[in-house]
């Protein structure tokens, strides 16, 4: 918790506002880490949702509430709902995730994670997702951009690293497979020239 929040000054048979039943009678209070009133009727407690409370759900993680006020994780997200509460502008929430995420994201799954998104099945698994979606301004301008640029010398290096070892004749097997593999690169360079065209249209229309 941010801040000490405070039980509302009342006893048993007073009225407070609650903000989704409006007026409503105290009908006792909880024995919670944070002592609250709840509403005079049959049944299971309901808590009052007004003062100090609200700011609660407005400004904790749904976790904290839940462990100050003694409520289920349904209850809070009901609260949140009325309140017009959620992860992004929860500064409660969005402090507990920052910190859930460091400790959960080390450098080496961090690494693991970028090789992943490499492979042929990542790349299969985003494609599908963004496919009939319409391509963003920024994402259009840096393919662009990233398409016509000159090649690194590292580039370059790797380039010609992977040529190595094609001066030894070549069996018939490796002759196919390299012939597939230039048939393979002109298509990708094709496909790369004709979306580079179309998205510089696109940009024009």
């Amino acid at each position: 918790m941010n801040k000490k929040y405070e039980t509302p000054s009342c006893r048993v048979g007073d009225w407070l506002d609650d903000e989704i039943f409006g007026s409503v009678e105290v009908g006792g209070f909880t024995a919670a880490k944070i002592s609250w009133p709840y509403r005079k009727k049959t049944g299971a407690h309901s808590l009052i949702l007004c003062g100090d409370l609200v700011e609660a759900v407005k400004n904790e993680s749904a976790q904290d509430v839940c462990d100050w006020f003694g409520v289920g994780a349904t209850t809070v997200a009901k609260w949140r709902r009325t309140l017009g509460v959620d992860r992004q502008n929860n500064a409660g929430t969005q402090r507990l995730y920052k910190e859930l995420i460091t400790k959960k994201i080390t450098p080496e799954s961090a690494v693991k994670g970028r090789e992943k998104a490499k492979s042929q099945f990542s790349r299969a698994k985003i494609s599908a997702a963004n496919r009939g979606k319409p391509v963003h301004p920024n994402s259009k301008k840096a393919f662009i951009e990233a398409a016509k640029r000159p090649k690194s010398e590292e580039w370059k290096q790797k380039a010609s690293e992977r040529q190595k070892g094609k001066s030894r004749p070549a069996t018939v097997s490796e002759a196919i497979k390299r012939t597939k593999l230039n048939n393979r690169i002109k298509a990708l360079q094709k496909q790369t020239e004709d979306m580079i065209a179309f998205l510089e249209k696109d940009d024009d229309e």
